[in-house]
């Protein structure tokens, strides 16, 4: 601890209540000397109070401490009067809670900054975490593309995070699903030349036998249409049973890898089980997606829906749920 000074806490419940402030001694040994120690103390207490909290701290038995004063040892069973100690007045005791209040604010403060830089850098390795195994963000991909080298790879997409708003909005949608829960999400627009024209000409073929799909519903969907603010994610044709699914995926890799080539079917059954044949599993549930995330991080993807066993996939948003004080968790939409 060096010089800092802990706060062992309040003692005793009738007032008034003394601050203390305990200095190790200069015959101390090393393992004793971890700062000082505020305290408070009520008037009448025995000084004993102490003990426990102060020796649990420097790790030693009860017996092994020795409170003295002006030179002379306290007999721990007796009050700091009983001790003929004198004690301040009530301007002076005023004074003494004021200071000991200040250090207190200080404390708190310097602990709120403490967690802010562990959440600070949790959120960097996080999105270095994105980066490389997800997809970059729309100036590294530019920057990537010029790059003459060519040994370098280029990538075929690039992610552009949503505003917290939009942000906020998937996550009561991702609530209305089944899969709400604490934390914050992180999400992003997945751009993609090829994939975009892909899902285009596939749309265009389903719409052209429209009058020959059978319509159906989808609880997420629906979800969705009721919130004004998650406009971004459609428009969705309901002549072809276009809407949102979840597709949940157990590695960030494996959620790059659907980024930049969309779903492949040799992939198929690599990490979970294929319960109802070789395909590509979706659910109009959030809660069952995560079921198949595994832990640590997870992912789920909301994907288009298409009819039949045909099928059509298009591009969504991608979204982490996080909470960077914690075991990182992610949510892929």
């Amino acid at each position: 601890m060096g010089d800092e000074s802990v706060c062992l806490g309040t003692f005793g419940e009738a007032a008034p209540q003394i601050g203390l402030r305990l200095v190790p001694g200069d015959g101390a040994s090393t393992f004793a000397k971890k700062g000082t120690f505020l305290a408070e103390l009520s008037k009448a207490s025995p000084v004993e109070l102490l003990l426990p909290k102060l020796t649990e701290l420097l790790g030693v038995p009860c017996n092994a401490v020795t409170l003295m004063h002006e030179g002379r040892t306290l007999d721990t069973e007796k009050s700091l009067t009983e001790n003929e100690i004198t004690i301040p007045g009530a301007r002076a005791r005023r004074e003494g809670e004021k200071v000991m209040r200040e250090k207190k604010a200080r404390e708190e403060i310097e602990r709120e900054e403490e967690r802010h830089k562990k959440a600070n850098r949790a959120n960097e390795l996080f999105e270095e975490q994105i980066a490389t195994q997800v997809g970059v963000n729309r100036e590294q991909y530019e920057l990537i593309l010029r790059n003459p080298d060519p040994d370098v790879k280029k990538p075929r997409h690039f992610l552009q995070r949503l505003v917290p708003e939009q942000e906020r909005a998937l996550m009561q949608l991702l609530s209305a699903s089944g899969g709400g829960g604490g934390g914050t999400v992180w999400a992003y627009e997945v751009h993609h030349q090829e994939l975009r024209e892909r899902y285009e000409r596939a749309k265009q073929g389903l719409q052209a036998d429209a009058a020959n799909i059978k319509r159906m519903e989808s609880s997420t969907t629906n979800s969705l249409l009721k919130q004004t603010d998650l406009g971004f994610l459609g428009p969705f044709d309901p002549s072809v049973n276009e809407f949102c699914l979840w597709h949940g995926t157990a590695r960030l890799e494996g959620a790059g890898g659907i980024c930049a080539n969309g779903f492949d079917i040799a992939y198929v059954g690599s990490a979970v089980g294929t319960a109802w044949g070789h395909g590509f599993y979706f659910a109009d549930s959030a809660s069952t997606s995560m079921g198949y995330t595994g832990g640590g991080v997870r992912v789920t993807e909301v994907q288009l829906g298409g009819h039949g066993g045909g099928g059509m996939v298009g591009e969504s948003a991608v979204g982490w749920k996080k909470d960077p004080l914690k075991e990182g968790k992610a949510m892929f939409f």
